[in-house]
C-alpha cells in the first residue's frame, strides 16, 4: 500500500517500549493512547498492562510523542458507569493530562461503553457523559464524545470480535424475521 504514515493512527494501550520504538522507526505515524483511568490503582484493574508500564511512564511517552512529532496527541477514554465516570475521575484525568502536556496539544475522545455479551460494565447516561466532558473542557481540554454507530450489528468500538454478542444479535434478528413472516401470513 502507498499510504503516508501521517495518515495512519495506531491505538496503543501503553506498551511504552513499543511506543518509543514505533516513533523511532516510523516517526510520522499518529498515536492514540488508550487511558481509561487516571490513577494507577484503577488503571491496573481496567488495563493490566499498567502494572508493567504505569501512568508515569505513559505520561513520559505521551510528552515524548508530542515533542518529537509536534502533533496533537489523542487520548481515548472509555466511560464505564460507576467505575471511571465520576466528577472525581474527571478531576484526576484533567490533573494528569495537564501535568503531562500543554492542553493545546491534547485531544480527548470520550467513548461511552458499548455493551457486550455478558457485560461486566454498564454504559453511563448521556447526562453523565456530558458532565464529564464539561468538566474537562473547563480545564481547557479539547474533548469530543465519540458517537456510537453499529451497536445493533456488534460493530461499535469494543464490540468487534465478541462472538457471544454476535450470536445473540443474530438470534434476535432471526426472531424478528420469523415474527414478520408470521404477521404476513395472518393477513
Amino acid at each position: 500500500l502507498s499510504i503516508s504514515p501521517s495518515h495512519i493512527t495506531v491505538s496503543t494501550s501503553g506498551q511504552v517500549t513499543h511506543i518509543y520504538k514505533l516513533l523511532r522507526d516510523i516517526p510520522r505515524v499518529r498515536l492514540a493512547f488508550s487511558l481509561h483511568a487516571a490513577t494507577d490503582e484503577k488503571r491496573n484493574t481496567l488495563m493490566p498492562i499498567n502494572k508493567k508500564h504505569d501512568l508515569t511512564a505513559l505520561g513520559q511517552a505521551i510528552s515524548y510523542y508530542i515533542r518529537v512529532t509536534k502533533r496533537r496527541c489523542t487520548i481515548q477514554y472509555v466511560l464505564l458507569a460507576g467505575v471511571n465516570d465520576s466528577h472525581a475521575d474527571a478531576s484526576l484525568l484533567a490533573k494528569y493530562l495537564t501535568d503531562v502536556a500543554p492542553v493545546s496539544r491534547l485531544h480527548i475522545n470520550l467513548i461511552p461503553y458499548n455493551p457486550q455479551s455478558d457485560p461486566v460494565f454498564v454504559r453511563p447516561s448521556i447526562e453523565t457523559v456530558k458532565a464529564f466532558k464539561g468538566y474537562l473542557m473547563k480545564h481547557g481540554l479539547f474533548v469530543k464524545i465519540r458517537e456510537t454507530h453499529g451497536v445493533d450489528k456488534m460493530a461499535a468500538c469494543g464490540q468487534l470480535g465478541n462472538v457471544g454478542l454476535r450470536k445473540e444479535l443474530s438470534r434476535r434478528r432471526q426472531e424478528q424475521r420469523q415474527a414478520r413472516s408470521l404477521a404476513d401470513l395472518t393477513w
